[in-house]
């Protein structure tokens, strides 16, 4: 019955449009214009074509930029403001260039929490940017909470493990959050307060620095939280402690207990037994002093006895300390301590500004404390020293007040100085100095007077008076071929040094670093050199380093480290003296004569267009030689062929 029906439903519909168009010609609709619904058509696929291009985009878009966007959680814990959030979507909308369309989709991708439930509550999800961020702004009000953030500000700390120089950004940021215009001294300041570790915070703070991120690469440079220490923990206040429960908290107890005897061990050591535990564990009965009631032993053993008998009682003298001093600077009076522990002099910054020092900003120095503390300082000034009857110029390093207890430390710069002499007795102390004694006014050779006699002459005990008279009066014949010193050094017109390169790229070094006692030993041999005319100031592109070498007699030569030069320097080919040729030489002979030039290779002046491939660097200056430095690879060659033309 079904199948019939169907099929007589499909028939009446078939048979139904015959019969009204052939009853009713009237109603056939005229024919349609061709040309005009093509257009609407070609219309609405262009139209349709261009939402599904701006679709394609606002996804890639979305793909690409969406984690630009912070997530937007109200009520969650440091989130930021729902006004910085719109406003951070506006700065990268006109960054981006996005349109309004794709601001929207972008930001509803990044609301979470209640901003996702209210939006997807919404009616209408078809908002314009400025309409959606008006509703947000009106239905999530940000709270004040300023004092909470002022406290995390001021309670951070670094924690175990963490880089210091992270910590410093991160505590600038909560600072940051506070939008207080807080001067950079200031967050300065508050970062550096933050570290607990004194052998950290204590030399951050001797140093002046004039931003956070210098103060970051600083800390990020030289030091890090260590991991094991637990004086680096954020610490939390008693208010905000939530103390656990009664049967939890005494079994943490016993737990931790058990833990320390664990990692202690034997090291621990009872004071009433002797036994591997504490005095709190001990079972055994203690013993007790009857004499000065403290445990741990008995009267028989006590120290402290009632019976000592007093033989005499004086009165003490109350003597001054023979260390401590008053110096002169620039006409101000200072008290000081001399130190001879100390490498330098140091002053306190304070007293420096009293007595207006001009307190040079240089290069940092670090130095050691007592129990190993480390303070570093770049703040320097020059003066001259006077105290008692001892003038000497020093460099005093300043530091802050707290690290030192008096007034200005004087050290072994200033002490062991040439021109310093200590006289001690048993309470008193007493500073002199040398005369000052011009080198360069005495005359070694006078006319009709010699200097050389026998007591100038180290004789042998075999040779006889009349002898040692014939030695004597041979030297005094030919005095101008004997040197005593640099001022009577001679100088050869026969032979120059020439440096020739194989390339004419200057050699240039960082000079070598040296303590304040060596810069004081190289600043006297310079100017033995500057005064005698072997070495003058130099502006040369050229800087070798140069190093002080102990003699065996103590006294210190200075060196310069020529190797990056004579790398690149044409080897002289002058044939060198063999050992065994000399020897063979001395065969067949009753006497024999050495000769021991005077600073033989500075007789030998410099070619004018090598000096300034001799230049050295130290310190504090930079200076080039005029006569033939040791060193030089061709040195030796240059100064074997004088003295064969020679002889």
């Amino acid at each position: 019955m079904g199948r019939s029906s169907k099929r007589k439903h499909r028939a009446r519909r078939r048979s139904t449009p015959s019969r009204s168009s052939s009853s009713s010609p009237s109603l056939t609709p005229p024919p349609r214009d061709t040309n005009k619904s093509t257009r609407g058509l070609v219309k609405r696929l262009k139209r349709e074509l261009q939402e599904l291009r701006q679709t394609v985009s606002t996804q890639s878009v979305v793909n690409v930029d969406e984690s630009v966007i912070p997530l937007f959680e109200p009520g969650k814990d440091n989130v930021q403001s729902v006004t910085n959030w719109v406003n951070k979507i506006d700065e990268l909308k006109m960054y981006y260039k996005w349109t309004d369309t794709t601001t929207v989709k972008l930001a509803t991708s990044r609301l979470r929490g209640n901003a996702r439930g209210w939006y997807d509550s919404l009616t209408s999800s078809c908002l314009e940017w400025q309409e959606m961020k008006n509703l947000l702004i009106l239905n999530f009000p940000t709270p004040i909470r300023f004092g909470k953030l002022l406290v995390e500000a001021a309670c951070y700390s670094p924690f175990a493990g963490q880089n210091l120089g992270d910590y410093c950004y991160e505590k600038a940021a909560k600072l940051n959050k506070l939008q207080l215009e807080i001067p950079e001294e200031y967050v300065i300041d508050s970062i550096i307060e933050g570290i607990q570790d004194d052998k950290v915070s204590i030399p951050v703070r001797a140093v002046t620095f004039q931003t956070v991120g210098s103060l970051a690469n600083y800390l990020s440079t030289i030091s890090y939280v260590p991991s094991d220490s637990s004086s680096l923990l954020p610490t939390t206040s008693r208010r905000d402690t939530v103390k656990p429960s009664t049967s939890k908290a005494i079994s943490m107890q016993y737990q931790n207990r058990s833990m320390k005897k664990e990692k202690l061990g034997k090291h621990i050591r009872c004071f009433n037994c002797g036994g591997n535990h504490l005095v709190r564990d001990c079972v055994q009965q203690r013993l007790q002093c009857t004499l000065c009631k403290r445990l741990g032993h008995s009267a028989a053993r006590c120290q402290k006895k009632k019976n000592k008998q007093v033989n005499e009682i004086a009165l003490k003298e109350n003597v001054e300390n023979m260390f401590n001093k008053t110096v002169l600077i620039h006409g101000h009076k200072v008290d000081c301590l001399l130190d001879s522990g100390s490498e330098c002099s140091i002053i306190k910054i304070s007293v420096a500004r009293r007595i207006h020092l001009d307190i040079q900003n240089e290069n940092v120095i670090v130095l050691k404390c007592f129990m190993g503390y480390m303070v570093s300082s770049n703040l320097k000034a020059r003066v001259c020293l006077k105290i008692e009857e001892a003038i000497v110029n020093v460099t005093l390093i300043v530091l802050e007040d707290r690290y030192l207890k008096h007034d200005l430390i004087v050290g072994r710069d200033f002490l062991t100085n040439e021109n310093v002499i200590m006289f001690k007795s048993k309470n008193k102390l007493l500073l002199r100095s040398l005369p000052p004694l011009n080198v360069n006014s005495l005359d070694i050779v006078e006319p009709g007077e010699n200097k050389i006699n026998a007591d100038t002459i180290n004789f042998g005990d075999r040779l006889l008076k009349d002898q040692q008279l014939m030695v004597v009066k041979l030297l005094r014949d030919y005095r101008d071929c004997i040197s005593f010193h640099f001022n009577d050094l001679g100088k050869t017109t026969s032979v120059e040094m020439h440096i020739k390169c194989i390339t004419d790229e200057p050699i240039v070094y960082r000079p070598y670093r040296m303590s304040m006692y060596e810069k004081e030993i190289l600043r006297s041999l310079i100017n033995d050199l500057l005064q005698n005319n072997i070495i003058r100031e130099s502006t040369s592109p050229y800087a070798s380093p140069v190093l002080l070498v102990k003699k065996k007699t103590g006294d210190y030569r200075m060196c310069v480290d020529y190797r990056r030069l004579n790398a690149i320097t044409v080897k002289d080919k002058y044939p060198l003296p063999l050992i065994d040729e000399q020897i063979d030489k001395l065969g067949n002979n009753l006497f024999y004569i050495t000769l021991d030039l005077a600073s033989g290779f500075y007789q030998v002046p410099m070619a004018n267009d090598s000096i300034e491939k001799t230049a050295f660097i130290t310190p504090e200056s930079h200076f080039e030689f005029l006569r033939m430095p040791f060193g030089l690879s061709n040195s030796p060659s240059v100064f074997q062929r004088l003295i064969n033309n020679v002889l």
